[in-house]
């Protein structure tokens, strides 16, 4: 199948930097009482929404596996709660049932990605392969296709899904 003029057939992998997470140890209670956002997938609406409800230090950071991502990331939750999508609003950190995709450069709209993601991360419900826990490897997260139009064509694509959900909101 060829792609649209100026479209560029990609994977997840050669399209952003994959970034993982972690949770602080809850047996230390000065980890818990930072200003640095930290999120679980339960923080995360099917409205893409974030909620952050927890915060941590910088030795949390540094002492666990949680990583500090930009805003403009969007994380995708790949275990607990697969399927969810959502843009950090805010450099943030988040649990292992999560991955972030970093960009980098001006080249991505974040709602493009958002909305891609969304739409693709639906197959990772048929193809989950956990036996207690529905989840989604790494791997087959950085070998998802991602399907990259030029930079004006993904503004006019979100613009166009958010003139359509105005319409759908207004009704």
């Amino acid at each position: 199948m060829s792609s649209p003029d100026g479209w560029i057939n990609t994977s997840v992998e050669e399209t952003f930097e994959i970034v993982g997470g972690g949770t602080p140890s809850t047996r230390v209670p000065d980890y818990w009482s930072g200003d640095i956002p930290w999120i679980s997938s339960a923080d995360i609406d099917q409205q893409h929404n974030i909620d952050v409800r927890r915060f941590i230090t910088k030795s949390a950071v540094h002492d666990s596996a949680t990583n500090l991502v930009p805003a403009g990331s969007v994380i995708v939750v790949t275990r607990v709660g697969l399927g969810k999508v959502a843009i950090a609003p805010t450099s943030m950190c988040f649990s292992q049932d999560s991955q972030a995709l970093i960009q980098s450069g001006d080249h991505l709209n974040s709602k493009y990605v958002l909305l891609y993601m969304s739409t693709a991360v639906s197959v990772f419900k048929h193809i989950s392969r956990g036996t207690t826990i529905s989840g989604v490897t790494t791997k087959q997260l950085r070998e998802l296709p991602f399907n990259l139009p030029p930079r004006p064509e993904q503004d006019r694509i979100v613009a166009e899904i958010e003139a359509l959900f105005s319409d759908l909101d207004a009704a």
